[in-house]
């Protein structure tokens, strides 16, 4: 069985200053946690610098933990524009470059979009998943659809 704790846990700790992706990496294996899933917010040096990310490869490698999950914010699927929709395709993609470089198993995108969507709207979403997926699968990544933004999964559906 894996188990971990997304490292957006500890945001207020990064944001302080009291926690970096070194230290949320040595509480992962020292609490026993068994892969490490970071907030990509933590990752964001790495988006320019790979030596950076590679140091942090190495630490998680040092640790004995594998990346599991890379949790991607504003790669979201759904904008109103085919414009806005081909942005966050960019930074989407990006993520995905990242993951695949750190050895990630998964990438989490939001569908994105307001709650009360119409046929339309869900068409885009399911289109962009769908162009998404392969790509992803490509880099050896499994694509998890985050489902607290964007159209509710639970909520009257």
């Amino acid at each position: 069985m894996r188990y971990s704790i997304i490292s957006y846990s500890f945001r207020r700790s990064f944001e302080n200053g009291s926690m970096d992706i070194d230290g949320y990496i040595r509480f992962c294996q020292e609490n026993g946690f068994t892969q490490l899933d970071p907030w990509m917010v933590h990752l964001e040096p790495g988006l320019t610098d790979r030596s950076w990310l590679a140091q942090v490869k190495a630490t998680g490698e040092a640790a004995g933990l594998p990346f599991g999950c890379v949790a991607v914010d504003g790669g979201h699927i759904y904008e109103p524009t085919a414009e806005e929709r081909a942005k966050r395709r960019q930074i989407a993609a990006a993520w995905l470059d990242v993951a695949e470089f750190l050895g990630a198993s998964q990438v989490r995108i939001d569908a994105g979009g307001p709650e009360e969507m119409n046929d339309e709207m869900l068409a885009i979403i399911v289109d962009g998943y769908n162009e998404l997926i392969p790509r992803a699968q490509d880099k050896g990544l499994e694509v998890l659809v985050e489902n607290h933004w964007g159209r509710p999964s639970t909520r009257r559906m």
